[in-house]
């Protein structure tokens, strides 16, 4: 049975999200390939939430507010819903497991800190998945 993982990354402060999703789909994920080889997830899902540049009041900086349809902007403070699909989860602990090896986990640390604020993108493992089609 899959094992799905979703996480909220929030861009780190100053970054455009036009840089965060340049550096995270070019630099990260093929890193992560790289690193993880086949322990890397099934899928590993990106989902970037639509933002519009928009000078602020002072006209000297940007800032990115989310295309929202219903809530606040408080609510829309991650940029990307990232899903993971693993086989199962003995496959997800071994891939979670590599995190507690020092090197391992010091260059995913130092690579996530390029462009993503860590203390602010929380993760959750999901249960069923359920989809109704248009009949």
């Amino acid at each position: 049975m899959p094992y799905r993982v979703v996480m909220l990354i929030h861009r780190k402060p100053g970054m455009t999200p036009e840089a965060f999703k340049a550096y995270y789909e070019n630099t990260h994920v093929p890193l992560m390939q790289l690193l993880t080889g086949s322990l890397f997830p099934l899928s590993h899902t990106r989902r970037y939430l639509q933002r519009t540049a928009t000078p602020t009041s002072d006209g000297g900086s940007w800032k990115y507010p989310a295309a929202i349809l219903s809530g606040s902007q408080e609510d829309f403070g991650y940029d990307t819903i990232t899903e993971m699909v693993f086989e199962d989860e003995t496959a997800f602990k071994r891939f979670f497991d590599l995190f507690a090896q020092p090197e391992f986990g010091a260059k995913v640390a130092a690579d996530c800190g390029n462009f993503m604020d860590m203390e602010k993108s929380p993760g959750v493992i999901l249960e069923d998945l359920v989809v109704t089609k248009r009949t």
